[in-house]
């Protein structure tokens, strides 16, 4: 009795195309919103950058100007006393740079330096400065003398701050330095030098301030724009000034890339293609599948902003929506599918009402009621169709009676296509010259699979050992058109390789089963012994030398034929030494198993070569039947699970 076996339902497959093709018209149409949607979020995110850039640059540089300008109109107003006449002791500097430090939030430090003997006669080093202690906020007031020359050996004249301001007779930004403080701890600074004159224009003296920059770490995170984005600052040479992601933010004098996202993407040893305009300098980074978006705003003072954001996070929020949008089409394409199989279930039930009429009729109801449908339809087309399968059926039947009796018949053939298969192999065995030929095959099956074959040219001798794949009649024939191509290839004089490829080239044509073979093709020549073979994905063949050692060739295996259509087969050559003799085989002599399931193996077959070898068996008659028999011995009536074939020449 049949049974039905099920495993989708035709409402169930056609649901699904209906659902692939919707998500395919779903996913193109997100894909379409992506790319423009993308374009315009990177444009967004362009003047957002540009924006933040612009309010760092404002905010850091700000805070600097208002410090340069507070040290310029200071230091003009000493410059004017000094034009009148009028030296400001030593209680009104103090108290003059005490007030420019309290009330001035970033300068921690202010000071007057004067040149050699100009402000005391008999001081070489005169020095006022004021800072403001971090721990306790008290000012804290040092006088820089002779004295404290001698003392601690400070000399300001060779400070960057001092002799930079004299020689430039101009206000200069030193770079930014750590300042040792009072209490054993170090402060990144950035000093302001501003040069006096006097009412000559001779250079008497540095009016210092020292501007804190340990507020820039926070403020730059404050600044940046998005969570893992950066800003930074550098000069012109991409030196560190300040990198809030490092762990130590002010310390190096060369760039970390690797704390900034995007930046190493740029300094490659090639020249950086900024994307130039009025203000900034942009750059889109791509590599390896990351982006980064970097822009560079310069300061007044030579200070470089740079910024640095990833397209993860600039594109975060579209990558939310991608996912709800890819969420609400999942959940989409579940209700479309629940519906198309409700709709198709119900119209599709005619359909399994016909499938089991017509389990039924297999099962021998042939006179089972098929039923009607007046749907006009497909469906209906398919009723007709299964009443007249059911009279077809039925007339079936009383022709299969009469098909049995034909079988005899069948298996009388079968019995004539064995005896052409064994009048295709040769058994007229020549001696040509030096050559000495030799072969047999049993089949495993009434009709085998395996075949070999040779004939003799005026120069030499051609041979073919091959194996079918598959047993019986279909092995058979594929075996008799093997033959066929060999030796109608062979007879004009074509190499082992072109024959070779000459039957993978017939199988290919004829080979509606995807049946394959493989096989050796060979030529040896008598006179000088040169043998052209071709091995086609074969058993390697047995050399047995005039000295006795047997050995497997080293052969270069193509694939099998029948399996490659135009496949480029290599053939190869060797000479053999006189008294040699060659074994060729199929894989029945070396997979031949006994009760254990034990395989007699090409480690055997060599030994028993190695046992026989040339010298002490003199006929190839008797080297094929000697090896059979070993096989026979090893097997010890284990039933034939493959075909044998050995072909046995001498040279």
């Amino acid at each position: 009795m049949y049974i039905m076996s099920r495993k989708h339902s035709f409402a169930s497959k056609l649901s699904w195309k209906v659902v692939i093709i919707t998500s395919v018209i779903f996913f193109v149409a997100l894909a379409t919103v992506a790319i423009f949607g993308g374009r315009i979020m990177e444009k967004k995110a362009d003047d957002y950058i540009r924006q933040t850039m612009q309010t760092s640059i404002l905010d850091i540089q700000g805070r600097l100007q208002q410090t340069e300008q507070t040290a310029i109109s200071m230091g003009r107003t000493i410059e004017e006393f000094q034009h009148k006449g009028v030296m400001l002791d030593t209680a009104r500097c103090f108290d003059l740079m005490a007030r420019t430090v309290t009330e001035n939030t970033f300068v921690k430090g202010a000071g007057i330096y004067f040149q050699p003997y100009f402000y005391m006669k008999d001081q070489k080093y005169a020095g006022i400065y004021v800072n403001l202690d971090k721990d306790n906020e008290n000012l804290i007031y040092e006088w820089d003398s002779n004295e404290s020359y001698a003392k601690d050996g400070w000399n300001y004249f060779v400070q960057e701050w001092y002799a930079q301001a004299k020689a430039e007779q101009a206000s200069v930004w030193t770079p930014p330095y750590f300042s040792y403080m009072d209490n054993g701890e170090y402060e990144y600074t950035e000093t302001f030098s501003y040069p006096l004159k006097d009412a000559d224009n001779n250079f008497i003296g540095v009016l210092a301030l020292d501007f804190s920059l340990d507020w820039l770490k926070d403020r730059l995170m404050d600044l940046r724009p998005y969570p893992n984005s950066n800003v930074a600052i550098v000069d012109d040479s991409f030196n560190i000034i300040c990198n809030p992601l490092s762990e130590n933010p002010y310390e190096g004098s060369s760039l970390n890339r690797a704390l900034i996202p995007g930046l190493d993407y740029i300094f490659t040893g090639e020249e950086p293609l900024w994307q130039n305009d009025e203000e900034y300098s942009m750059m889109h980074i791509r590599k390896n599948g990351k982006g980064a978006f970097c822009i560079l705003g310069q300061m007044f003072n030579g200070w470089n902003v740079l910024i640095t954001c990833a397209h993860k996070d600039v594109f975060a929020d579209m990558f939310r929506l991608w996912l709800a949008l890819l969420a609400i089409a999942v959940l989409g394409m579940l209700l479309i599918y629940f519906s198309c199989f409700k709709t198709i279930n119900t119209a599709a039930v005619p359909i399994s009402q016909f499938a089991e009429a017509a389990t039924k009729i297999t099962d021998g109801h042939f006179d089972i009621p098929i039923p009607k449908v007046d749907s006009e339809d497909e469906i209906q087309d398919l009723g007709n169709a299964l009443t007249y399968m059911q009279a077809s059926v039925t007339s079936y039947i009383s022709e299969l009676r009469m098909t049995m009796a034909s079988k005899q018949r069948l298996e009388n053939e079968l019995d004539v296509a064995r005896k052409i298969q064994t009048h295709m192999l040769s058994t007229d065995f020549p001696t040509f010259k030096n050559i000495e030929l030799y072969a047999s095959s049993t089949p495993a099956k009434q009709v085998g699979g395996d075949l070999y074959d040779f004939f003799v040219t005026d120069s030499g001798v051609y041979f073919i050992v091959g194996d079918v794949s598959g047993k019986g009649v279909p092995a058979a024939l594929l075996m008799a058109i093997s033959i066929a191509a060999f030796r109608a290839s062979g007879k004009k004089g074509h190499s082992a390789q072109d024959i070779v490829s000459l039957i993978n080239e017939t199988f290919c044509r004829s080979n509606e089963d995807m049946m394959f073979v493989t096989l050796v093709v060979g030529y040896i020549d008598a006179k000088t012994g040169k043998m052209d073979f071709c091995n086609a994905g074969h058993n390697r063949m047995v050399l047995i030398e005039p000295d006795g050692k047997a050995t497997m060739m080293k052969e270069k295996t193509n694939v099998a034929c029948g399996i490659m259509e135009e496949y480029p087969y290599e053939g190869e050559a060797v000479t053999l030494q006189h008294g040699s003799r060659l074994l060729v085989y199929s894989d029945g002599i070396t997979e031949a198993e006994n009760g254990v399931k034990e395989l007699y193996g090409e480690t055997r077959l060599l030994e028993w070569a190695q046992a026989h070898g040339t010298g002490r068996i003199s006929s190839d008659k008797a080297v094929v039947n000697l090896l059979l028999g070993s096989v026979g011995n090893f097997t010890a009536g284990a039933e034939q699970n493959d075909d044998m074939t050995i072909m046995s020449i001498s040279v």
